[in-house]
């Protein structure tokens, strides 16, 4: 079983119109528990919840007054590995995937993120060939940015990011080669 858990903590307060500064302070009033206001917007988001504070949901449903099944939707999501909510989507369209590629490209990271087994081999090469032209796109994307901010060629910015990608590499290939330096390295970033 594949259990997802989304929360209604966000309509539920729109539809009473009130926000996460009065349930933060009821909170602290009612029960003692001094919320972080992150918190509390991250329960309130749309979408699935990784391991809520059954506590704190327990006390925000008694504020309420409702159900904890009326804050909460748990449901077991297995059979919708094929088409995963809208909120699990990671995909942009934009970078000219097929639907029926964006849709094994869902399926594929919601194996790799909720599956009971990792990935095959043969599904990691897959995803990692749906995903290449997606990480194009966003170094493209930054690439454009420095170009734009050094007022620079966009081939200029690339050769820039290159020639820095690779004195990293030479650098972390240098370190891996000899132990004595990459622990002076070490000792010399944990004084900073």
């Amino acid at each position: 079983m594949v259990m997802a858990v989304y929360s209604r903590l966000g309509r539920l307060l729109a539809a009473r119109d009130t926000g996460l500064d009065n349930l933060r302070a009821e909170l602290l009033a009612r029960y003692g528990l001094d919320m972080d206001i992150s918190s509390l917007e991250a329960l309130a988001r749309e979408g699935r919840l990784q391991q809520p504070n059954i506590e704190l949901v327990a006390a925000i449903a008694a504020i309420l007054e409702v159900r904890l099944d009326d804050l909460l939707d748990a449901r077991d999501v297995r059979g919708e590995a094929d088409t995963p909510p809208e909120s699990q989507r990671r995909t942009d369209a934009s970078v000219g995937l097929s639907a029926a590629d964006e849709r094994r490209l869902n399926y594929l990271l919601y194996l790799r993120d909720w599956g009971d087994n990792p990935l095959t081999k043969e599904d990691e090469r897959e995803l990692e060939a749906l995903t290449a032209p997606m990480a194009r796109a966003l170094i493209d994307g930054d690439i454009s940015i420095l170009a734009a901010s050094k007022g620079i060629s966009f081939a200029e910015a690339r050769a820039q990011v290159e020639a820095a990608a690779e004195d990293a590499a030479a650098y972390w290939s240098a370190l891996a080669a000899n132990p004595s330096l990459m622990a002076a390295e070490v000792a010399k970033t944990k004084t900073r």
